[in-house]
């Protein structure tokens, strides 16, 4: 590995994420968010302050450490996706790959200085949002946070980035390049941080119920990517004081120390694999049979030239029958705004069938949605009756947010298609109109989140059939989801068509 080849990708790379509106977009919502916290309305909840005394400090170590580990696993996450997961994929868009590979530049020095550019960026953000929440904690006059405000102390804000923010980032930016390097599929890229959110934001932070042993909420603190869990069940669940909050320091023990250390090489080791399938797939794959190379491991090309001469005049043949039948149906005149619109509707649906990420997300969803729902407790631990309305209404927000995400990402993945695989000119060269076109991935896209709330009918239907208490009615779905659930999808797809 030559280090100076990987500087110069990593040089070049690290200009242009600098330059991203995405990473500008961040930094803008961390110095509103720090300013918002700075007013005092995040702190540290003890029973101290409710009778009048000292209040709990926004600049205490502990403070720090419950802000880093959720803002940094929340907001940085989605960010980290786009810029490391989206690397690779971006210079085959720009078809700047094959003139990079055709150089001395080894797939090491391009995968690394590629990764090492996005987290050089991602931390230069973790940086300048440190220095938002000093200014905004200790420097600007705010009269309202007086009594929240504590002496500066730079450890205070130091070692809540580097134990809870540094893993995190590293985790997420190598998973996602690895993933994005591995699949080619934005989608995926994408579906990482969002399980890891949903996962962790809904189940691992939150499902505490008395009887759990304690082993398996030991497991559940170490495997948190944030560190959340951990930090609430040692020392935010049993108030210990404002005092100690105040002015104690948040000493990691062991097991969660190396949990943070495993992040980290998670992280970097999935970049690892991910440099040597990249080296694969540039280079190759050995074909034993003819003793040549393959270029990404397509044994269909090997053959002998008899067979590839007739292959391809059977291919001419097979285009020749395809160039004269559409030639045979293309209709005289251009369709009409509907019948354009149910073209594209019915093509886009069938591509829905064969994409990998409905699979993956779908069942999450479901499980997220009914999950919340039917394990819902009351009074003394006990399980809440399962009804038609506690159904439709306590899934309403889980499911509106979870299908609102999944329509986000297939709805860019639907636009982005025919550009990224090249017949976009031949499909802008149709009579079809520019509204079907949109309005039929518009369709298509929110199709996606129907079958998502169909799925959660089902299975609290079949919870309903099981309990026995109730009979199962139609109108609380078809008021709450039918009526509101409906047009949000339609809204929001068009809204996210637009921007685009």
């Amino acid at each position: 590995m030559s280090l100076r080849r990987l500087g110069l990708v990593y040089r070049h790379d690290l200009k242009q994420q600098t330059a991203r509106p995405l990473i500008w977009i961040l930094i803008i919502m961390l110095a509103l968010t720090a300013y918002g916290l700075s007013r005092g309305e995040g702190t540290i909840s003890s029973g101290d302050s409710s009778v009048g005394g000292t209040k709990a400090w926004i600049t205490s170590e502990f403070n720090n450490a419950k802000l880093f580990s959720m803002l940094v696993f929340l907001f940085y996450s989605f960010f980290l996706a786009v810029a490391a997961g989206m690397a690779v994929m971006q210079d085959e868009e720009l078809k700047v790959g094959e003139v990079l590979h055709a150089t001395p530049l080894q797939p090491a020095e391009y995968t690394w200085g590629k990764f090492l550019s996005v987290l050089t960026a991602f931390l230069g953000v973790l940086a300048l949002d440190l220095l938002f929440t000093i200014i905004f904690n200790h420097l600007l006059p705010n009269p309202k946070a007086i009594e929240v405000r504590g002496p500066f102390a730079l450890r205070n804000y130091l070692w809540p980035a580097l134990a809870f923010g540094l893993p995190t980032i590293v985790f997420f930016a190598g998973t996602t390049f690895a993933v994005g390097e591995r699949t080619r599929k934005p989608i995926l890229v994408f579906f990482t941080p969002v399980a890891a959110v949903l996962f962790c934001g809904f189940f691992i932070w939150n499902w505490a119920p008395s009887w759990l042993d304690p082993r398996i909420n030991r497991l559940l603190m170490l495997i948190d990517p944030a560190g959340v869990r951990w930090l609430t069940e040692t020392w935010l669940k049993v108030d210990r004081g404002v005092e100690f909050y105040n002015h104690a320091r948040v000493a990691l023990d062991v097991p969660f120390l190396l949990s943070r250390l495993g992040f980290l090489a998670v992280g970097l080791g999935a970049v690892v694999l991910a440099e040597r399938n990249f080296a694969a797939n540039l280079r190759g794959v050995p074909d034993r049979r003819a003793g040549r190379l393959i270029a990404g491991g397509d044994v269909s090309a090997v053959g002998s030239p008899e067979a590839e001469i007739a292959a391809g005049s059977a291919g001419a043949r097979d285009l020749g029958r395809d160039t004269s039948s559409v030639r045979a149906e293309t209709p005289a005149t251009p369709p009409g705004l509907l019948r354009g619109m149910l073209h594209v509707l019915r093509f886009e649906l069938r591509e829905l069938k064969s994409q990998p990420g409905l699979y993956l997300f779908v069942p999450m969803i479901l499980l997220q949605t009914l999950g919340t729902t039917l394990s819902a407790y009351g009074a003394f631990d006990t399980p809440v009756l399962v009804t038609p309305g506690t159904i439709a209404v306590r899934a309403m927000n889980t499911l509106t947010l979870l299908t609102c995400f999944l329509t986000l990402f297939y709805t860019m993945e639907s636009r982005r298609r025919e550009r990224n695989t090249g017949p976009c000119q031949c499909d802008y060269a149709t009579p079809a109109r520019t509204a079907s076109i949109l309005f039929g991935k518009v369709l298509a896209n929110s199709v996606v989140g129907l079958s998502v709330a169909l799925g959660t009918f089902v299975g609290g239907a079949i919870a309903i059939l099981v309990q026995g208490k109730v009979a199962l009615d139609l109108r609380p779905f078809l008021v709450t989801w039918g009526l509101l659930l409906v047009p949000t999808l339609i809204v929001w797809t068009s809204f996210v068509m637009l921007l685009f």
